[in-house]
């Protein structure tokens, strides 16, 4: 969309935030952005600001407006913000009505100010599975190696973990390459709950909850076991009682986080990986789960453990999740697992 108005002007960009509860992610590379901004209602209307950090601020005024659809930003040079507001409330005025009407009537004078609006990519997350955008491109590779990464390739676990995340994601994640790391995130080894005997592989957080780990162990015979663990959303109508199960290859059982109430499965690696799991649950009914509560999460906001993101792991379970979304029928080597499409 383009105001035709005489310049001098604004370079905005469009971003649809009908689905977002952040839009961090789409302001990363400017660091929340310092500049002004336009929000966009669903009846019409506009309101024009300024911030010094617009991602932020956007949080406040997605609490206060519960029907915006869109959101125009342009970075623009902090002691000069004042004054561009006022030019960009004189420019948006004579196009619609603004909510912010202390400052209309036209306090930019009579110049006519040219609003050019480029529409961006932007990031959706539906509460429909069905609607969610898949992995469109490959993982993102930084430089250099990460000696994380290198350890699970040398142990020989690197293929298998992408494949069980990258179907995870495929499946449960609404666009992964947009709201990386910054809405979802993964770690290879971290340093969580290690004991003697015991470490986790690989954790996947949406917001600010671990929705899939992988860990494993060593009992006191030395035997070796691996498990994965699924938090997903509790299904309605359903007793505690109901909720939990045990069936070959799989223990599942309601359980509560300080802020989320979860379904949390617990399944055997070994069982997974060969297909021999009994799910309770049908296969999309529990994707569906999955779904549901990762976008309730990322709908929050901003992940605290984005600091803990490892891109270079990311970039290999994003691979994969291309690959599934390309619809290419799966490598005789890679198994199908839970997780994968109905």
């Amino acid at each position: 969309m383009t105001a035709e108005i005489a310049s001098p002007g604004f370079e905005l960009t469009r971003y649809d935030v009908q689905h977002l509860g952040t839009i961090r992610p789409l302001l990363a590379s400017s660091h929340g952005m310092c500049g002004l901004y336009v929000l966009r209602f669903a009846d019409g209307a506009a309101y024009v600001g300024q911030s010094v950090d617009i991602a932020r601020r956007f949080l406040e005024h997605r609490r206060r407006f519960d029907d915006l659809v869109a959101i125009e930003v342009t970075p623009w040079v902090r002691e000069h913000l004042d004054a561009g507001e006022q030019r960009l409330i004189a420019a948006i005025e004579t196009e619609c009505a603004i909510r912010n009407i202390l400052h209309t009537d036209r306090p930019g004078g009579d110049t006519d100010i040219a609003v050019a609006i480029d529409e961006a990519q932007s990031i959706v997350l539906p509460w429909d599975r069905a609607a969610r955008t898949r992995a469109d491109t490959p993982g993102a590779r930084p430089q250099g190696t990460d000696r994380r990464v290198e350890h699970l390739h040398q142990i020989g676990d690197l293929d298998t973990l992408s494949a069980i995340i990258g179907i995870y994601v495929d499946e449960t994640i609404p666009d992964p390459n947009n709201t990386v790391p910054y809405l979802w995130n993964v770690t290879a080894l971290p340093t969580t709950a290690q004991a003697r005997g015991h470490r986790r592989l690989a954790t996947v957080n949406c917001g600010n909850l671990e929705t899939l780990y992988i860990t494993d162990y060593t009992d006191y015979t030395d035997e070796k076991y691996a498990r994965i663990w699924f938090n997903i959303a509790r299904p309605a109508g359903r007793t505690d009682d109901e909720l939990t199960v045990q069936s070959p290859g799989v223990w599942t059982e309601p359980f509560t986080y300080k802020s989320q109430q979860v379904w949390k499965w617990q399944v055997d690696y070994i069982t997974y990986i060969e297909e021999d799991v009994q799910p309770p649950i049908p296969f999309d009914e529990f994707n569906d789960l999955a779904y549901q509560l990762n976008v309730r999460l990322m709908r929050r906001g901003t992940s605290r453990f984005a600091r803990h993101h490892n891109p270079h792991f990311a970039a290999e379970v994003l691979d994969f999740a291309h690959f599934l979304a390309l619809e290419t029928p799966l490598p005789e080597e890679i198994p199908t697992m839970i997780p994968h499409r109905a």
